[in-house]
C-alpha cells in the first residue's frame, strides 16, 4: 500500500509506487492507496511525519476471522485475513508479535504462557546473565515459535537486511513463569543474575507490550482474556509502576 492524500494536501507517493511495481513478478494491480490512517507515518502531534509503504499478506480465506458475516475483506478491512493490521499498532516488536497471534501461538497460550512469551520478546540477554530454567514445559510453544522467528530472520539477512529481527530470548522463562505465578520478588532475585531494576524493567515492558497486543487484536477474541489475565498477573507489587509512584 502507499499514500494518496484524502485531504489533498499531500503529493500522491508515486515514486514508492513505482518502485512496487518495478519488483521482478509484481503484479502491478496489487499496489493499493490509501489515506493518513493507513500510510502516513507521524511522531507525536508535532513530530516528524511522512508517506509511508506498507507490505500486506494475504493469508487465505481460512484465515478470516469474520467470514460469514457482512464485513468487509481486503486490505485495511475489518478481518484478520490480510496481515499488517496487528503489526501496524505494535511498536518495537510488530514481526514477533503478529507471529505469535497469527501463527495461532497466542490460542495456545493460558495466562502463564503468554506472560512467558512476551517477557521472551522484550528480554535482550546480556552476556553474563543467568537465570534458573521454568519448571513447565515449554517446549510445545518456545520451539515452533524460535524456529518461525528463525526463518524470519534468516529471510532478512538473506535480503541483506541491517537489522534483522530479533530472536526471543527463553533465559527469562523461568523468572517469568515464577513471578507470573505469584512468587515473591526477593525469590525472583535468588533466581538468575539479573539485577532487580531489570527484572523490574523488563516486566513493565512485557506489560505494555501485551497491553498493545490486546488492544491491536479484533475486539471479542478470546485471546484479549489470556492477554488481560497475563497483566494482571505480572503488574503487581513492585512492577506496578501507579502503585509504587502513589507509595512515593
Amino acid at each position: 500500500t502507499c499514500f494518496e492524500d484524502d485531504q489533498g494536501d499531500i503529493p500522491r507517493d508515486d515514486e514508492a509506487a513505482d518502485i512496487w511495481k518495478q519488483q521482478p513478478g509484481f503484479n502491478p494491480e496489487h499496489v493499493l492507496f490509501f489515506g493518513r490512517k493507513e500510510n502516513l507515518w507521524q511522531m507525536a502531534e508535532f513530530g516528524p511525519c511522512g508517506p509511508c509503504s506498507e507490505i500486506h499478506f494475504d493469508l487465505g480465506e481460512e484465515r478470516d476471522n469474520m467470514r460469514g458475516t457482512d464485513h468487509v475483506c481486503g486490505v485495511n478491512g475489518e478481518c484478520t485475513r490480510y496481515l499488517d493490521r496487528i503489526a501496524a499498532q505494535i511498536s518495537g516488536y510488530e514481526i514477533a508479535c503478529t507471529e505469535a497471534y497469527e501463527g495461532g501461538f497466542l490460542a495456545r497460550c493460558d495466562a502463564v504462557d503468554a506472560a512467558i512469551l512476551f517477557a521472551s520478546i522484550v528480554y535482550e540477554a546480556r552476556p553474563k546473565d543467568e537465570a534458573d530454567p521454568p519448571t513447565r514445559n515449554l517446549r510445545p510453544l518456545a520451539l515452533p515459535f524460535m524456529e518461525r522467528m528463525r526463518a524470519i530472520r534468516g529471510f532478512e539477512e538473506f535480503l541483506g537486511e541491517s537489522d534483522p529481527v530479533r530472536l526471543p530470548e527463553f533465559l527469562i522463562a523461568g523468572v517469568a513463569q515464577a513471578w507470573a505465578e505469584g512468587e515473591n520478588f526477593a525469590v525472583l532475585e535468588s533466581m538468575g543474575s539479573m539485577a532487580p531494576g531489570d527484572l523490574v524493567r523488563i516486566f513493565r515492558m512485557t506489560i505494555q507490550l501485551l497491553r498493545q497486543m490486546f488492544h491491536a487484536i479484533p475486539r471479542g477474541d478470546p485471546v484479549q482474556a489470556v492477554l488481560r489475565e497475563a497483566i494482571d498477573r505480572i503488574d503487581r507489587d513492585v512492577v506496578d509502576a501507579k502503585k509504587q509512584l502513589e507509595l512515593g
